[in-house]
């Protein structure tokens, strides 16, 4: 006991020092400056804009079908997410053949720097079973995997 009380400026010394450690290690590692959400993934992202146009004519591609109730196209980062509601009466292998001829609606650079995604949904509660399904083409391939 009595080296203890001899030491206990030394002690609470050490364990300032070591919190002033770990405060200075965890500062590093937990607290990022620079404050990008993608990092440096979405370098050369304005040279390959997603405009209102191109959004418009994937839209109208779509809407030419009566049995597409709605169409929404989003994009996050580096992916297209189109999600396309549709009628009971739809089949897979129509909006299937739809989604793949709306791809041509993007350039060849869009479609090389995004993942362009598809979600089919019932636009109303059924009881058929068809839907959801998901595609997805990712920017290394040409067509679109369900």
């Amino acid at each position: 006991m009595k080296i203890i009380k001899k030491l206990k400026w030394f002690i609470l010394g050490l364990i300032i020092i070591i919190v002033l450690i770990i405060i200075y290690i965890g500062k590093d590692l937990l607290y990022t400056k620079d404050g990008v959400l993608y990092g440096n993934r979405l370098e050369d992202i304005e040279k390959y804009p997603v405009d209102d146009k191109i959004k418009n004519d994937v839209i109208d591609s779509f809407k030419k079908n009566s049995d597409i109730t709605k169409v929404n196209i989003n994009v996050h980062g580096k992916i297209i997410n189109i999600v396309i509601l549709v009628n009971e009466i739809m089949n897979k292998d129509t909006i299937k053949q739809l989604a793949s001829e709306s791809l041509s609606k993007f350039s060849d650079d869009i479609k090389g720097y995004y993942d362009i995604s598809f979600l089919i949904d019932y636009a109303n509660k059924t009881e058929n079973k068809e839907f959801p399904i998901i595609g997805s083409k990712s920017k290394n391939t040409k067509d679109i995997v369900w």
